[in-house]
């Protein structure tokens, strides 16, 4: 249990460590996208000259494209390089891990501590900044001469898209700068990653008393009482832990194809060393057809968008704190050397192997808007099999000291259909008249509860009621 403790910090250590990164970039890459457009604007004069202007209505005017580059943050650096004029690059600052083809480019500096002498001494014709670049240092280049561009910040640019837009222009690259950023845009829309822990502490004390005198002293006097029965008295303690990490990422393409997939992992301290963990992967699929040339001018489809997915989830729901453990309580007292002392007994059957209840789904659907959405009907088919099922089986006394076991053997599959209906017969104005419908069907099935457990087959009888079962069936389990 100790191993196990120590193995949820340090997933849930690991998980804060990539929330604190996700969230750096997440921040950094989404600040200001509920406020207007910041993408700069590039003016090309016919005699090759041009000038750049930015959100912040600074303006950098160049008789030619910058030969001579120093980039103040390793994301410009790259970027630069993406845009095909890394060789233009003659200063950048240090990387924490400086990747090949840019070891060679002088360093001038890192970013909370740049060498000035050093950005001179290369004699740039533009020095790009990003979030870090201070007003000083920005301060001492203009007066030298030198042409800056601060980007990547509330006054600059809106996010990485528009950075890559800036630096584009800014090289002369309009357009590799604008696919370069419609590139990176399509590549990921949304990325999230997440951590929890859970941590419960439930203790409990009663005490059974009899041959109270009166009613009055209530639960307030149970030193009034004149018998209080061995086994009446007693404690409780329980602390378990959840520690988990989830991520999710998605991916669109032309606004027509999406996919989407997530991982979660999940370690408990009800389950022994070797089954703490369940990962539990899943993924969808997403096809707006609505969206395709062969279909968008078909005027009374206003939308028809097809989904699919699968993924697998985890249940404790039959496991209590200590299932796993040999516990003991009181069971008698005895006389050793003229003193009444208390006697331990193990409380029920122990099985260190229980492991996680694990479902797998898969569905299919598709969503169909008619006429302005007056008519819409959507429908999902779905198909789920439980596997290593919680169940309490009846086992042999002797060979067991008490005759039950909870082990994972059993599997259950549950399949169906929905059907949604939403129809608008009325749209004024003033007034609208909504009418839905739903309809589902459903199948469970039990599969099977017979199986081998050290050695030993192990069943269950003939006829078992679903609401029984301890995973599938309740106690943290759902049917559907």
């Amino acid at each position: 249990m100790k191993n196990a403790t120590k193995r949820l910090f340090t997933m849930l250590l690991c998980a804060v460590v990539l929330i604190t990164m996700a969230a750096c970039g997440r921040s950094a890459d989404g600040e200001g996208e509920n406020e207007t457009s910041k993408t700069p604007t590039a003016t090309t004069a016919p005699d090759g000259s041009y000038s750049v202007t930015l959100p912040d209505k600074t303006v950098l005017e160049f008789s030619g494209t910058p030969k001579r580059i120093v980039s103040m943050g390793p994301n410009i650096t790259d970027i630069l390089f993406e845009l095909g004029v890394g060789e233009r690059v003659v200063g950048r600052t240090d990387y924490c891990d400086t990747p090949k083809g840019v070891e060679n480019i002088p360093s001038v500096g890192t970013l909370f501590s740049p060498n000035v002498e050093m950005i001179l001494s290369l004699e740039p014709d533009l020095v790009i900044g990003s979030l870090l670049f201070s007003e000083e240092t920005q301060k001492q280049l203009e007066d030298m001469g030198i042409k800056v561009a601060v980007l990547y910040d509330s006054k600059s640019v809106d996010g990485i898209y528009d950075m890559i837009r800036a630096i584009g222009a800014l090289t002369g690259q309009n357009k590799e700068g604008d696919a370069l950023a419609e590139r990176t845009q399509k590549q990921i829309e949304d990325a999230v990653v997440g951590a929890e822990y859970l941590k419960q502490v439930r203790t409990g004390l009663w005490v059974q008393a009899k041959g109270i005198t009166t009613n009055d002293f209530s639960y307030n006097n149970i030193g009034a009482t004149s018998s209080r029965p061995f086994g009446g008295t007693s404690s409780s303690y329980e602390d378990p832990s959840l520690a988990s990490i989830m991520g999710s990422v998605t991916y669109s393409y032309k606004d027509r194809y999406s996919i989407a997939a997530a991982l979660r992992g999940d370690g408990s301290s009800m389950v022994s060393d070797n089954n703490t963990f369940g990962f539990f992967p899943s993924v969808s699929l997403g096809w707006d057809v609505k969206k395709e040339g062969f279909l968008s001018d078909t005027d009374f489809i206003t939308m028809l968008k097809l989904r699919t997915g699968y993924g697998r989830s985890g249940n404790l729901g039959g496991i209590t704190s200590y299932t796993t453990l040999n516990t003991v309580k009181e069971n008698g007292i005895v006389s050793i050397n003229g003193a009444p002392t208390v006697t331990m007994g193990s409380i029920r059957n122990t099985n260190p192997d229980l492991k996680w209840e694990t479902r797998s789904t898969f569905n299919i659907g598709f969503d169909l808007g008619i006429w302005d959405n007056r008519l819409m009907l959507t429908s999902e088919l779905y198909y789920s099999k439980t596997t290593d099922m919680l169940y309490e089986y009846d086992v042999p006394v002797p060979t067991f000291a008490f005759d039950k076991l909870m082990a994972n053997i059993g599997s259950m599959s549950n399949q169906g259909v929905e059907l949604g209906i939403s129809v608008v017969p009325i749209q004024r104005k003033d007034m609208e008249m909504n009418i839905n419908f739903n309809m589902s069907y459903q199948k469970n099935k039990l599969l099977s509860l017979s199986g081998e457990y050290n050695g030993m087959h192990m069943t269950a009888s003939d006829i078992t009621p679903i609401g029984s079962l301890y995973g599938a069936g309740q106690n943290g389990g759902d049917n559907n």
